[in-house]
């Protein structure tokens, strides 16, 4: 036998042993503590998980290292099966698994897509995936194929600053390609969380509060345009370097236009201590969400912490005129703003980003509305 082979065998032995002796573990802690059989069940079909990466990063790096047709032995792809005896539930319960999954299709998956993009600019990762998965992996399960295709779609073709033809593309293979009902209500929200509603869509009423208790309709703005800017009290860019930005914002357009200031703290008492602090003297309307991120407006507006501030753009109609901005010296928000109003702001060269919360690229910055430029910094989650 030679080396290669030898080796192979210890490989595939220590792997086993190293499963042999976790399992051991795990049942020497089901009798002390006596856990109850799901969990028990989710424990060992993580380890399966971790073991099944492994294996795949061992013979993916023999790949790599200059040995292209290394093949593992019947025994090793044996036990790969039958680490894989629950993957129904695994590809739902474990994103390890899942990982493990598209590490394995990947090489194959990277073909595909050289060999069927060629000349296609505007075509996705997703629609691309959804092919591959149609034509080159039959026999895969509908519930694997639809969290792995969730997965590629959260994390190629869902952000910040999407095309407004691709959110349309990647809408569409949710509706028709994702079978999971969960699954589908969860991608929507997420992908309506990350690129807000389609322009020329009804901005939806939502409750309101004002400082002195009573009711605001946002209805009541209509026959003029406004935008809102949500904002608690616990995020970073709302102070020093925004507020004097915001203020002068509001004082070109505020003619031509109303602002509804939206809080989102987790109190009724902190959003009249924030609002009366930050914007006082700023011309518009303060308004509180009760519940804070889990009002009812900032369900119907999909604000969650890690997008705050926010800024929306409504035109006169009660329609949606923008999608959410990040940063008020976003050229493409100035330019809203400019055909909502009918005004022309200054604009200076561009030179801050501001990057919102963990997992959403920077948003664009730029030329600053009107003359002083914002400085804002990463905004936290909550």
């Amino acid at each position: 036998m030679s080396l290669w082979g030898k080796m192979k065998i210890l490989f595939l032995k220590g792997i086993e042993k190293v499963q042999t002796d976790i399992n051991k573990n795990i049942e020497e802690n089901v009798k002390k503590f006596n856990p109850d059989n799901e969990i028990v069940q989710w424990k060992k079909n993580d380890l399966s998980s971790t073991l099944l990466t492994i294996l795949n990063q061992y013979e993916m790096s023999h790949k790599q290292m200059g040995n292209p047709s290394f093949k593992v032995t019947k025994a090793f792809t044996d036990y790969e099966n039958k680490l894989q005896e629950n993957k129904d539930i695994m590809v739902k319960e474990n994103p390890y698994y899942r990982q493990y999954l598209l590490g394995k299709m990947s090489p194959d998956f990277q073909k595909y897509a050289q060999a069927n993009s060629t000349g296609k600019t505007d075509i996705t990762t997703s629609e691309l995936f959804t092919e591959y998965l149609k034509k080159n992996q039959k026999d895969l399960s509908q519930t694997a194929k639809d969290y792995l295709l969730a997965f590629v779609m959260a994390q190629s073709d869902i952000h910040p600053g999407s095309p407004e033809k691709t959110v349309e593309k990647i809408k569409k293979i949710i509706d028709t390609d994702i079978k999971d009902a969960t699954i589908k209500e969860d991608l929507k929200k997420i992908q309506f969380a990350i690129n807000g509603f389609k322009i020329g869509e009804q901005a939806p009423e939502a409750s309101l509060i004002k400082a002195d208790g009573k009711s605001y309709s946002l209805s009541s703005n209509k026959g003029k345009p406004y935008m809102m800017m949500f904002y608690a009290s616990w995020n970073p860019y709302i102070g020093e370097a925004s507020i004097p930005v915001l203020k002068e914002v509001v004082n070109f357009y505020k003619s031509k236009m109303n602002f509804v200031f939206v809080n989102v703290d987790d109190t009724k008492d902190q959003f009249v201590k924030t609002s009366n602090s930050l914007l006082k003297g700023i011309a518009g309307t303060n308004a509180y969400g009760e519940g804070g991120l889990n009002s009812d407006i900032a369900k119907k507006y999909g604000v969650y912490g890690f997008k705050l501030p926010c800024f929306i753009v409504v035109d006169k109609d009660g329609k949606i005129a923008s999608k959410p901005f990040f940063n008020l010296g976003d050229p493409e928000l100035v330019t809203v703003l400019d055909k909502q109003t009918g005004l022309s702001a200054p604009k200076v060269n561009p030179n801050v980003q501001l990057q919102p919360g963990s997992g959403m690229d920077p948003a664009a910055a730029g030329q600053q509305a009107p003359q002083q430029q914002a400085n804002p910094q990463p905004a936290q989650t909550k």
